[in-house]
């Protein structure tokens, strides 16, 4: 359900060769449906078809009116979202308007591809000849995909018109879509998957929607013309029209005159003929004829698309500078991720700063608003109130980008927050904290710590650090122990993880051990006003025992003497099914129990931290769903950086 990105250089005949053989077949499809369709017309009275043609009523005609103009609404949507799919700059009222009359006249005129994408490159001047085709050819791909699996549902649920075996197909259809829904979701990329400009399942799901919606409207049309005497029940009616709708859009005859009208006329042998072509000839009257006038005018006065282009955010990679200042001034120190390229940074109506990064599905805001003095904003002399996020602006501008809007890892203030504007909320993991001020080695919470230490002492463990970033003479050693790190632990995680790239590394605060002279792990940390927050951890497969936990604790005291008041060891994913957690959160929680998150989760419970709850939120369950699982896959299958660091 989902139009194509031709490469150029894909078609391996010239494209003068294509255009002549394309024409030559619309031709001979055309003189041989004339045909057929001249000897049907030699057999049905004229007179009586006239006389069928005057007695449609004034309201037969306006319900046919009103039915042209929501197919034609369909059409306009199903046009811009096409453009958004294929990363056009058009604002929407342009696209639709252009969709509108391009499909108009061109289903009037015949030749859709060619006449559709010269109506829609002199309409949409930011477009290129070869784009304006393009859009042209996917648009027609689309609405022949959802048209396909349309039908496929409508013989399945309604019966099949009398001799045709087209339902033994339908099955293979819907699996087709089943397919093309899984490939939505999963989104590959990379090697022969890059020719696929894949919609996301949202932008699949609206494509049949708006082709749905505009073949039923058709279908209405001719429906609501036939005399009510013969005219069949809608739900027998609808598989004949599609069928006949498909057949002529096919064909690419003008109007699809002659396929469509013999293939109706096969599928209907219980109307008469001569009703039959009565509501044949208003439907090409009221569906093609009218909507092709307007479509002219519309071309003939042209459509100045230059104007109000539309806030087209990009979660690209920040400027090095950007990042840098907006990640210090951050009251989380998290917000160092900006600098790894995958979130960008968004203010909505209220005034709120977020990292907002775009998944295949979703539009996610990291943790909480990034705005400085912790989410409270100056309103007169000594006065201060709290800074509301807008998350109803979140979700309508994750919706005009056709994804939905998540908060991800957010505290329970927020994620209280959202809940009362009507999200809904799940604790997904904890953060571990290590209060500075407080943080001791005694008692018995850190018994196992000591221990851990001690080993690593007799070991020969030692540590140095905090370093601004790692000395060139050190990083082909880091970047060999992240690349053996990420081999013996099935790869790199991203989006809301760093990543191993020495740019990236030179903001951080980067601690190293070595034994016997020589690094063996490091770890580095997000260095904010108020906090420092763990980040890369790695290590050698054979690194002595205790190192990482050697490496944690020099890290802690010299952010005490750095005067921040708060380390966070970062997030751990719930590991037990107890604790509170509601009957949503038990489900992961036991799947993550045999997990190697456990083990990360006891490593840092080793550090007697204070847990602090985090939270996924999203407007609705379908999409929480929907955005954890892309979330999941981000990470899981991180896209390759594109630091702003070189």
């Amino acid at each position: 359900m989902r139009p194509f990105q031709i490469a150029a250089g894909a078609i391996p005949w010239p494209a003068d060769r294509l255009r002549t053989g394309r024409l030559l077949a619309t031709l001979s499809i055309t003189a041989g449906f004339a045909w057929l369709l001249a000897d049907r017309l030699s057999q049905i009275d004229m007179h009586e078809t006239a006389r069928v043609f005057a007695s449609v009523s004034g309201r037969q005609w306006a319900l046919a009116l009103l039915a042209t103009a929501v197919s034609f609404w369909a059409i306009g949507q199903n046009d811009a979202l096409v453009q958004r799919i294929l990363g056009h700059e058009t604002p929407a009222r342009p696209a639709r308007v252009a969709g509108m009359a391009a499909v108009a006249i061109s289903q009037t005129v015949g030749f859709g591809v060619l006449t559709g994408g010269m109506v829609r490159w002199r309409l949409l001047p930011g477009l290129t000849l070869w784009q304006a085709a393009r859009l042209t050819l996917a648009v027609t791909i689309a609405f022949l995909s959802g048209l396909a699996v349309l039908t496929a549902m409508a013989v399945t649920v309604a019966p099949a018109p009398p001799g045709v075996a087209i339902a033994a197909g339908a099955p293979t259809v819907l699996g087709l879509a089943a397919v093309a829904v899984t490939l939505c979701l999963w989104q590959p990329g990379g090697g022969r998957w890059s020719r696929l400009c894949l919609p996301n399942a949202r932008q699949a799901g609206l494509v049949l929607a708006f082709t749905a919606l505009d073949a039923l409207a058709a279908a209405a049309v001719l429906h609501m013309v036939l005399p009510a005497e013969v005219a069949p029940a809608f739900a027998a009616f609808l598989p004949a029209f599609l069928l006949a709708f498909g057949a002529g859009l096919l064909a690419g005859t003008p109007g699809g005159v002659g396929p469509f009208e013999v293939t109706l006329i096969a599928l209907l042998p219980g109307v008469p003929p001569e009703p039959l072509f009565a509501a044949i000839l208003a439907y090409r009257l009221v569906y093609y004829a009218l909507p092709a006038v307007l479509g002219a005018l519309v071309l003939a006065r042209g459509y100045d698309a230059r104007r109000a282009l539309p806030d087209r955010y990009q979660p690209a990679p920040l400027p090095e500078p950007v990042a840098a200042e907006a990640s210090r001034a951050a009251p989380w120190a998290e917000a160092g991720l900006l600098r790894q390229g995958e979130f960008g940074l968004y203010e909505d109506a209220a005034g709120t700063l977020w990292a907002l990064a775009e998944t295949a599905q979703a539009a996610v805001a990291l943790c909480q608003p990034l705005n400085p003095a912790a989410g409270q904003t100056r309103v007169g002399p000594g006065r201060s109130r709290a800074l509301r996020p807008d998350f109803a602006a979140l979700a309508r501008r994750a919706r005009a980008r056709d994804r939905v809007a998540c908060l991800y890892k957010c505290p329970p203030r927020l994620a209280q927050q959202a809940r009362r504007a009507g999200w809904r909320v799940l604790r997904i993991a904890d953060e571990a904290v290590i209060d500075l001020p407080s943080f001791t080695l005694d008692g018995s919470a850190r018994a196992g710590l000591r221990r851990k230490l001690r080993r690593a002492e007799r070991n020969g463990v030692e540590i140095s650090g905090p370093g601004n970033g790692a000395r060139a003479a050190d990083l082909a050693r880091l970047a060999s122990i992240a690349e053996a790190w990420a081999r013996a632990h099935g790869g790199e995680r991203g989006f809301s993880m760093g990543r191993f790239e020495p740019g990236y590394l030179s903001g951080q605060a980067v601690f190293l051990a070595r034994a016997s002279g020589r690094i063996c792990a490091f770890a580095s940390f997000h260095r904010g006003t108020e906090e420092w927050a763990l980040d890369l951890m790695r290590h050698e497969p054979d690194a002595p025992d205790g190192t990482m936990q050697a490496l944690l604790v020099a890290a802690i005291f010299a952010a005490g003497k750095a005067r921040v008041r708060r380390l966070s060891l970062a997030a751990a994913p719930l590991c037990d099914p107890g604790a509170g957690l509601t009957l949503a959160e038990r489900l992961p929680a036991r799947l993550l129990r045999r997990d190697p998150a456990e083990g990360l989760r006891r490593f840092k419970a080793g550090f007697a931290p204070r847990w602090q709850p985090r939270y996924v939120a999203a407007p609705g369950w379908f999409a929480l769903a929907l955005a954890g699982l892309d979330i999941a896959r981000r990470i899981h299958r991180p896209e390759r950086p594109g630091p702003t660091h070189r």
